[in-house]
């Protein structure tokens, strides 16, 4: 846990109390104290008039083809009004209504548009996010296929069950690849003798794994072949694991847009060149750089694999030799192991004699996925972005990577409110790494699940205080959308962005919109004192668990009923 040093503590304290009362610090002064300010004059001086830095920052839901310049301009100057310091933008799915081909990600128009956001942006102090990340289309592309190494890759799997003493010769059972995927690789094939059944797992004998991939063969036609014979002490199961593309694609864009590699450099190296060819003319180059505050956003790790025949492991080419160099053994004959039979990843398959083995070696795949998604994606993509102004900010969770190591290689790290129920406890799991690290902590904050237009300040104050005492220096609120959406889509009071499954609405149509400048400068006073004093660590805490409280959907709850509410750990 980190603590900042007691001076700012008790001015945190101080500022609550305050700041509420008045829109600025009051405090009397006697006569005698005229001649020189006393130390609260001082306090209320420098916190008065927060910086641009230090004040709320908002997601802004666009529908891109529905507005004009003019609408982008008026309505990134209620946000200014508002007291709102930064907009990260991203363009919704409307291709129900409008031409995906003309307003979507890799349009000129979409260019123009995030030039005239930056601009106006710029001319106001303000900073700019591009949002990206695997369910937004900026962060995929289409100049790249899921047969590609650039694009993201799986490892599926099939299975032949083969009698004591029996044989199977013949072409290796092949998977059912995704939409969009033509190719497929084996990667390799393993026996193992099949020893019974328990829990929803299939039983193997750890003596008899075995990967026999030199066994197979391709044929004139390129069909992967095998003679394989089983031993005569027991049934056995040969699996045959390839490697493929996911196919996984989001919209809006221009056309298909699928989903970089983010194990593998090449995911990465193909998204630099599609935004240096396509996006980063030299005059929004120069807009960044005189900003000063744009960031590029990767949301959550909606990142998965999609084949009916899938182990649930994503992939890439060299995966099995920088697993060896890692981990210091051939991970080959034990890849039956990582099957996962759910979206929790819970095995298929286990050993009769060493279940412990089996997490180990999960494990394993584990944290090499999360040193690979930081060297391979997070790393040169930072370094790339920093080259010209920009930097990285990333909800860095989701999928199987563990939570903590990848923020030292962010420059700012993000949770939210809706994924981690403002519950101090979880908050806790990317508190440690931002402190360790020293990395501004933000949250994506306000989406209530059905609720839109339905909770006051006082509700969202709540919000914002629990995350101020866990650690959250910056809140980016989640999030806005101006009143122009395409006709058949807007309903009174307005666009709605996301629809009413992710509220709220913090624009000008929420009645308590009037309250928002007072609101917003009392947030920007605690965020600056919050991001004041020294780093001091007290302790700290080794977790070794990984796909980490990403299970919300299971359990979710309204917000004043959570855990920390009803005085639970």
């Amino acid at each position: 846990m980190k603590r900042r040093n007691s001076m700012w503590r008790k001015m945190l304290a101080g500022l609550l109390c305050l700041s509420m009362a008045a829109g600025t610090l009051a405090t009397s002064v006697s006569a005698q104290d005229v001649s020189e300010p006393s130390f609260a004059q001082k306090i209320s001086d420098r916190f008065a008039d927060p910086e641009m830095d230090y004040k709320v920052e908002t997601r802004w839901w666009l529908a891109e083809g529905s507005h004009t310049d003019e609408t982008l301009i008026e309505s990134i100057h209620e946000l200014y009004d508002a007291g709102i310091g930064a907009v990260e933008f991203v363009t919704l799915d409307e291709s129900k209504y409008l031409d995906d081909a003309t307003y979507a990600w890799g349009s000129e128009e979409w260019i123009h548009d995030s030039h005239l956001i930056v601009e106006e942006c710029t001319k106001l102090g303000m900073g700019v996010s591009f949002t990206s990340g695997t369910n937004w289309a900026t962060a995929n592309l289409v100049s790249i296929t899921p047969d590609e190494q650039s694009a993201s890759q799986e490892l599926g799997y099939m299975a032949v069950n083969v009698a004591a003493g029996e044989s199977y010769s013949g072409a290796l059972p092949v998977v059912a690849l995704p939409e969009g995927a033509t190719k497929m690789r084996l990667e390799r094939v393993v026996a193992a003798k099949a020893d019974g059944e328990t829990d929803q797992m299939t039983l193997l004998d750890e003596a008899s794994l075995s990967d026999v991939t030199g066994l197979a063969k391709q044929d004139e036609n390129g069909t992967w072949m095998i003679d394989y014979t089983a031993p005569d002490d027991g049934d056995y199961i040969l699996f045959a694991f390839w490697q493929y593309g996911t196919a996984e694609n989001y919209k809006p864009s221009i056309s298909t847009s699928y989903t970089i590699n983010y194990l593998s450099q090449t995911g990465v190296d193909a998204l630099i060149e599609y935004w240096e060819k396509n996006v980063l003319t030299e005059d929004l180059r120069e807009l960044i750089r005189q900003n000063g505050d744009v960031s590029l956003y990767m949301d959550s790790l909606e990142l998965s694999a999609r084949g009916i025949n899938t182990t649930g492991r994503t992939w890439s080419e060299e995966y099995l030799q920088e697993f060896e160099a890692r981990r210091g053994y051939d991970l080959s004959k034990y890849l039956p192991l990582i099957i996962s039979r759910d979206f929790y990843m819970n095995p298929s398959y286990s050993l009769t004699s060493d279940a412990e083995l089996v997490q180990k070696i999960c494990d394993d795949v584990y944290q090499t996925h999360t040193e690979l998604y930081m060297e391979n994606c997070l790393d040169p993509l930072r370094k790339w972005a920093n080259s010209f102004g920009m930097t990285l900010r990333a909800e860095n969770y989701g999928h199987v990577f563990e939570l903590s190591q990848p923020i030292k290689s962010l420059d700012y790290v993000e949770t939210e409110s809706l994924e981690f129920f403002s519950e101090i406890d979880r908050y806790r799991g990317q508190a440690g790494g931002a402190h360790l690290y020293d990395k501004l902590y933000s949250s994506e904050t306000g989406a209530l699940t059905i609720k839109n237009y339905w909770e006051d300040n006082n509700y969202h104050r709540q919000l914002f205080y629990t995350q101020f005492a866990s650690g959250i220096q910056r809140t980016i609120l989640h999030g806005y959308s101006a009143a122009y959406g395409p006709e058949q889509n807007v309903s009174w009071p307005g666009y709605e962005g996301m629809s009413p499954m992710m509220g709220s609405r913090y624009s000008k149509r929420q009645p308590n919109s009037v309250d928002y400048p007072d609101l917003y400068a009392h947030l920007a006073r605690i965020q600056k004192v919050l991001r004041q004093g020294t780093i001091q660590m007290d302790l700290g805490i080794l977790r070794s668990d990984y796909h980490y409280d990403n299970l919300y959907w299971t359990e979710i709850k309204p917000y004043d009923q959570n855990n920390l509410r009803q005085h639970k750990g």
